[in-house]
């Protein structure tokens, strides 16, 4: 059991430490948003072209079993992405769409669990969360279809912002919930073990 908890308060440790990851780029990403934002568009066009490119060498190799359809699916992505790094405005008008419905399903999504979770801790950052999620996409939305790349570059940071301040306050619950478990544990075998003491006290004839 020892084992066990330990094991939880490091995995809360761990997510605390990811979480301050998540703050500190999104802090670079709210300082340099021009910067940020650019960023954005060109690694989406680069995972894009690379994963379309895989993709459709593996699909050529499987094309007996498989049929053509992964290969040409794979080849649409790649020229996606291929078009995201050629025309970035194109790219950034597609990726603005794709962070409105991202932003604001999160957003929802989070809305409903943090109330879901009520009143255990850390369900407030949660809500807070998935209501700047949202307004950050009801922000895009109203700014489309001339978003500019610093407009996506500072929600980007902001989103980063937040979704770090989450994960370090859970990651904090999780820890305090394994360390008053131990305490729990350690105070009972406390008592367990003076109740034993007292019994052998008693027990004993001289």
């Amino acid at each position: 059991m020892d084992q066990q908890l330990e094991g939880t308060k490091a995995g809360g440790r761990a997510v605390s430490m990811v979480g301050w990851v998540y703050v500190v780029l999104g802090a670079l990403a709210i300082i340099f948003p021009f910067a940020a934002g650019t960023f954005v568009t060109v690694a989406l066009g680069i995972a894009l072209l690379a994963g379309g490119l895989l993709g459709a060498m593996t699909a050529w190799r499987l094309r007996k079993v498989d049929g053509m359809a992964p290969f040409f699916l794979a080849l649409l992505m790649a020229l996606a992405g291929l078009m995201f790094l050629m025309r970035p405005w194109f790219g950034m008008r597609v990726l603005t769409m794709i962070l409105i419905i991202y932003f604001g399903a999160t957003g929802m999504l989070r809305l409903i669990t943090a109330f879901q979770l009520r009143p255990r801790e850390g369900w407030g950052w949660m809500a807070l969360d998935g209501a700047v999620s949202f307004v950050l996409g009801l922000m895009l939305w109203m700014a489309f279809p001339q978003p500019a790349l610093w407009l996506l570059g500072l929600l980007f940071g902001i989103k980063l912002l937040f979704f770090g301040l989450v994960m370090i306050m859970t990651g904090k619950a999780v820890k305090d919930v394994a360390g008053a478990m131990q305490e729990a544990m350690v105070a009972e075998a406390e008592v367990l073990e003076v109740k034993t003491q007292e019994s052998s006290g008693e027990d004993d004839p001289t």
